[in-house]
């Protein structure tokens, strides 16, 4: 009869840590994320500058600090060879245009030279569309990263805060009853 008791017991233990335990998780009161309203951010009631902004990254997490930084460094990239490639294009163009119709002359020394400028002219044109393109990569990826490094910054909050569960569990082994408790 104790042994009936004693499993009954054990049964309705079970059951009720089973079902008294919610499945939704919710989040402290003391968890803040940060938002993005246009261009500047929300930190509860907070306006971040940029600067604010980054500093608050560096010293709350690491990983969005690093994301944050790395998009910065890709949109620079991106802005000096968007730049460098269009200012070639734009020294060549002139190059090109002035000496396409010398280049058909008969040959002499007026030829050789109207022929080179001609060819630098479509060589910086060349290079300058080159690097403009490449610029278009690096300033999508690299302004996605920078501003995206807030969603980093909240997905680690809610992890964080999913991760503080507590619950209590009774087993039963062949040794008798144990009391689990999981942290």
């Amino acid at each position: 009869m104790k042994k009936i008791t004693l499993s009954l017991l054990i049964f309705t233990l079970a059951l009720f840590n089973a079902v008294a335990q919610p499945s939704v998780k919710t989040l402290s009161t003391d968890t803040l994320l940060l938002v993005k309203n246009g261009n500047t951010y929300m930190l509860g009631q907070t306006e971040l500058d940029r600067k604010a902004y980054r500093q608050f990254l560096k010293l709350n997490s690491e990983h969005a600090y690093r994301q944050y930084t790395t998009g910065n460094g890709m949109l620079l990239s991106g802005w000096f060879f968007l730049g460098g490639g269009v200012a070639m294009f734009a020294a060549g163009l002139p190059c090109y245009l002035t000496q396409k119709d010398n280049i058909h002359l008969p040959y002499s020394d007026t030829f050789s030279r109207h022929y080179a400028i001609y060819s630098l002219g479509r060589g910086l044109m060349a290079v300058g569309g080159i690097i403009t393109f490449v610029s278009v990569p690096l300033l999508t990826i690299g302004s996605s990263m920078k501003s995206n490094a807030y969603k980093t910054y909240n997905q680690e909050r809610l992890n964080a805060s999913q991760n503080t569960t507590l619950s209590l569990n009774l087993n039963a082994g062949s040794n008798g009853i144990a009391l689990a408790l999981r942290f």
